[in-house]
């Protein structure tokens, strides 16, 4: 099932996440970005960049962090700021699974995890919210 993707921040695994996304035959619709980027990867993003002040949630796009820092707590709070409740659904966050990752049946993923290509989740691994394995 072709899933559509928005990243929210656009940190040093943005690219990671687009080869991923288009690995998996799905589509980046957009990047929310919450300061400004530089102009080099604004170049290499390829992707239309929101505002997170001007970014509206739709229940039907997947979402995941594009940066690995403690800025996801800012983030969310900007976020809740505009009336997005995590607490409850996560908002949306699934994980991305690179297609070339191995994630066994007999693991347990949170949301909004980035498996990249070549990582392995062993059986009985459990993995929380918000983390990325490269």
């Amino acid at each position: 099932m072709m899933r559509n993707w928005v990243i929210l921040g656009a940190g040093n695994l943005i690219r990671d996440l687009r080869e991923a996304i288009a690995a998996s035959n799905h589509k980046l619709e957009a990047i929310v970005i919450n300061q400004p980027l530089t102009e080099d990867l604004q170049k290499k993003i390829q992707a239309p960049i929101i505002k997170l002040e001007n970014f509206q949630f739709k229940a039907d796009l997947s979402y995941i962090f594009g940066f690995l820092n403690p800025a996801k707590e800012t983030f969310l709070a900007g976020l809740k700021d505009h009336g997005f409740d995590f607490q409850s659904e996560y908002l949306g966050f699934e994980n991305l699974i690179h297609p070339k990752a191995y994630l066994s049946a007999d693991s347990y993923l949170g949301a909004g995890n980035y498996l990249g290509p070549m990582s392995v989740v062993a059986p009985g691994t459990r993995i929380g919210n918000f983390n990325y394995i490269n």
